[in-house]
């Protein structure tokens, strides 16, 4: 922005004449500019730096959590599945005996919505 001021009949006045130029941006869009850079770059870089998931800090939270109250998390959690299998409701202990089970809910869900 320029400001250039005139003298007629002996009084100043001035004007205000905004830069037409591609390459001048105003303040507020550069510095605006900047601060998203900037916040993006720390975001990225905080998110990298981190090596613990989201699902690794509230298993943590879950197993301090028994822990305060003097349970044992891994033992509490093999027993019920043990009596998940011996009930019938998991096929089996390991990952594919869980997929079945939810893929049995899923089945019985759009069934019972047809």
């Amino acid at each position: 922005m320029h400001i250039t001021h005139s003298k007629q009949n002996g009084a100043r006045t001035y004007s205000r004449e905004c830069a037409t130029s591609p390459t001048v941006k105003p303040l507020a869009v550069t510095m605006k500019s900047t601060i998203t850079t900037i916040l993006i770059t720390f975001v990225l870089l905080s998110c990298n730096a981190q090596d613990e998931t989201i699902e690794d800090k509230i298993y943590s939270c879950i197993v301090k959590h028994y822990k305060n109250n003097n349970i044992d998390l891994v033992a509490s959690l093999d027993s019920l599945e043990n009596y998940l299998v011996f009930k019938n409701i998991l096929s089996s202990k390991d990952g594919s005996g869980k997929i079945k089970f939810y893929e049995n809910i899923i089945k019985k869900r759009r069934s019972s919505r047809s």
